[in-house]
């Protein structure tokens, strides 16, 4: 399995680009580094530990299982490559690699693939709950434009649910939904190395979605995002449908007109910033889109956050981590509701219920509020579509 990557292995210069970067001041790169402090915890340390697995030096054991799952995937390492190795690639290919052996999961990872297995989803609801869903709000199970929400945004977050197809339907859409159809869109899988399991949840989804006729699917959830935009088409090939994140979509038809937003300021104390979830950001590179309708709500009092964009700071509930190592994640997620605190905000907007589950926690000692994109726009289209 790691020799499928051997290649990205044996790039790595250990130069150290991965552990800081140096622009105005010194910006820390890999979270877990800064949490954990050793050299095995950050890229370069990884993929030594990597490389003495393919050349058979080391074996996998319970140390180096337990450093493997604190990588929190937020791809922070690859974009300041110089050599541009895939190191995201090499630490999830890993975790395969000792699945694939045998080793066993961390328990909280066991449970959620059981739960997946049993309910086709993390949260081990049961699937009726997406089909009342679909039948509350008369939402068609065939068409040209789905809406796939996710299990956080139909299980969870239900309000995301709602607030998407409510903006969808203030500008002239009725999205088709594939209720108890919808399953897991297999991101825990991908990400733990549970590979078969991951491959059937894709495999299902994208067969259901492609005989329901669909040709855009439209997605809330970051992680769904790139989960169909990245590893779909790494192993199905080309998709059937276009894929788009809700951000994407909604930016498009505001630049067309067809989408016109009210300015919330008087609703809101203090500044609001924007925090880039990893999966939409660093993994698929959509960065303007979210901000352009935010700044649009709020001209006068959105402000960046120091690291932002390419180099924003993960939320720390990345690849598993959260359920595996809570107190860990929560660590990471602190440091970025401190950064929120020293520009003067009050409002963190994100476009990632798993962003949103994690960095509400500590939001909430600082006393600042962490809101979904989909709530904002659900408030500032009302009564204010364009043609």
């Amino acid at each position: 399995m790691l020799r499928n990557v051997s290649h990205e292995i044996y790039k790595c210069l250990r130069c150290g680009w991965c552990r800081e970067k140096v622009m105005e001041n010194t910006q820390r790169v890999c979270p877990a580094r800064e949490v954990l402090g050793f050299e095995s915890s950050f890229a370069r340390g990884r993929m030594l530990l990597a490389r003495g697995i393919l050349e058979g030096e080391i074996e996998y054991n319970d140390k180096l299982i337990e450093r493997m799952y604190t990588c929190l995937g937020c791809g922070a390492c690859k974009t300041h490559c110089p050599l541009e190795v895939d190191t995201i690639e090499v630490f999830r290919t890993m975790r395969e690699d000792a699945v694939q052996k045998g080793i066993p999961l961390p328990k909280a990872l066991v449970g959620i693939n059981k739960a997946i297995e049993e309910h086709k989803n993390p949260f081990a609801k049961p699937q009726e709950f997406r089909e009342k869903m679909a039948r509350e709000l008369a939402l068609p199970k065939e068409g040209e434009i789905f809406y796939f929400a996710g299990c956080y945004d139909t299980l969870r977050f239900t309000e995301n649910f709602t607030n998407t197809i409510s903006i969808l339907r203030k500008i002239g859409i009725n999205p088709s939904y594939l209720g108890e159809n919808e399953w897991c869109c297999g991101v825990p899988q991908f990400w733990n190395g549970s590979t078969d399991l991951a491959h059937k949840l894709a495999q299902h989804n994208v067969v259901k979605l492609k005989k329901a006729g669909a040709k855009q699917v439209i997605m809330s959830c970051a992680g769904c995002y790139s989960v169909f935009g990245h590893f779909y088409k790494q192993i199905l090939g080309d998709l059937p449908f276009e894929v788009l994140h809700i951000s994407q979509f909604l930016a498009n038809k505001f630049n067309m007109g067809m989408l016109k937003l009210t300015n919330l300021e008087d609703k809101y104390e203090g500044n609001v910033t924007y925090h880039d979830p990893c999966h939409l950001g660093r993994h698929m590179g959509v960065y303007e889109e979210p901000r352009l309708l935010i700044k649009k709500m709020f001209p006068h009092i959105y402000r960046e956050m120091p690291r932002n964009r390419e180099n924003s700071w993960c939320c720390g509930g990345g690849a598993v981590v959260f359920p595996y190592l809570t107190q860990y994640s929560l660590r990471i997620a602190e440091q970025r509701i401190d950064e929120a605190v020293k520009i003067g905000a009050k409002t963190l907007v994100t476009t990632c219920p798993s962003c949103m589950n994690v960095l509400k926690i500590p939001a909430r000692k600082k006393k600042i509020e962490v809101k979904n994109l989909l709530e904002l726009l659900a408030d500032a289209i009302e009564n204010s579509i364009g043609s």
